[in-house]
């Protein structure tokens, strides 16, 4: 829904950063269309350790030469309006 809800919304991409190694979110983003982007090195500090920070990108939408803004996400929850063409 999480997704849906982005692109009913009118994003044209979305972006995620998790923790590495971390293969549940890496199968769960791809899954899902978002895709590597990069890696920083060592860069996050967790339960005693320096660990790479991934991040993925995904794209919902073409991207438009002249984007409509976005909208609520009250709009497309409560009157089920997820997309700008209808």
């Amino acid at each position: 829904m999480w997704v849906i809800s982005k692109t009913g919304q009118g994003f044209y991409q979305v972006f995620a950063s998790f923790a590495l190694p971390n293969p549940a979110s890496i199968a769960l983003h791809e899954a899902m269309g978002i895709g590597k982007l990069g890696v920083y090195r060592q860069v996050g500090y967790k339960l005693g350790a320096w660990h790479d920070v991934g991040w993925w990108q995904g794209i919902r939408q073409p991207l438009r030469k002249d984007p409509l803004p976005p909208r609520s996400l009250e709009k497309v929850l409560w009157t089920g309006d997820a997309c700008y063409d209808k």
